[in-house]
């Protein structure tokens, strides 16, 4: 089997699975033999859920579990401090409350649906995180499980080694932060939506689309004019109102 006892392949399979089709991908591994099968005071358990109410320290819950905990409370409030200043009041609404949700009820499918329908390449980078979350679990043999979901209130049930399940949370909270920041800057991504090459220039010289106040009949307004390139754009600059060519400002009227 493709998978094996590779958890970091079954934690990027689950996250795409659960999002897409249904959780019972998930629950081959939680409740059946496909992950493992133990000898527990003389019965076969199968399934890493149910190993793991019969035995914590096993080392199928660091391979299949633990990861999960840290895909849906660090991964999801890193990325929600990436993008937060990135899109509108609306999609920001709607993050904070994927977020919410996956922290608290330990399911991260809506976030993940927000992220792919915000950027496919963000939920790209968002499953490489994923699976280094679940890396991290097993390598540091982090023995955390969970009845269900991976919620705080099982979290904090549950919890065993918490000064290194919180130190490595935070440098993969960390990391999903920094994946978020250099997606959006590479890709120049801004409030989710995708723009022209020479459309994305523009902004990029204008000091990027949070920079940009409001449009007039013929400039606009920027927070901080500072921010402004000057060499790359042809524009007059008065206060913090910018007076673009004809052609620059038509195509960031159209676009914005």
């Amino acid at each position: 089997m493709l998978i094996g006892s590779k958890g970091y392949i079954f934690g990027v399979v689950k996250n795409i699975y659960d999002m897409a089709v249904s959780d019972k991908f998930t629950d081959l591994f939680y409740y059946s033999s496909f992950s493992q099968t133990e000898i527990i005071n003389n019965k076969a358990v199968s399934g890493a859920v149910n190993i793991f109410l019969q035995n914590h320290d096993s080392s199928v819950v660091s391979r299949y579990l633990t990861g999960e905990y840290f895909v849906c409370i660090f991964l999801s409030i890193g990325m929600l401090f990436a993008l937060y200043n990135k899109v509108h009041l609306d999609i920001r609404i709607a993050l904070i409350l994927t977020v919410i949700t996956s922290v608290l009820t330990g399911d991260i499918r809506l976030f993940s649906l927000f992220l792919f329908l915000l950027s496919p390449v963000l939920y790209s980078g968002f499953l490489l995180c994923v699976l280094f979350s679940y890396v991290a679990a097993s390598l540091l043999k982090l023995s955390i499980g969970f009845e269900a979901m991976p919620s705080v209130i099982q979290l904090f049930k549950y919890i065993n080694s918490p000064a290194y399940f919180f130190i490595t949370g935070f440098v993969l909270g960390l990391l999903s932060y920094f994946t978020a920041r250099l997606i959006i800057l590479r890709f120049n991504i801004s409030w989710g939506n995708y723009y022209p090459e020479n459309v994305r220039s523009i902004i990029t010289a204008l000091g990027g689309e949070a920079n940009i106040v409001k449009i007039n009949f013929d400039t606009l307004t920027v927070k901080n004019v500072n921010l402004v390139n000057i060499l790359l754009l042809d524009c007059n600059i008065s206060g913090n109102n910018v007076l673009l060519n004809e052609r620059d400002f038509g195509l960031i009227k159209e676009y914005l």
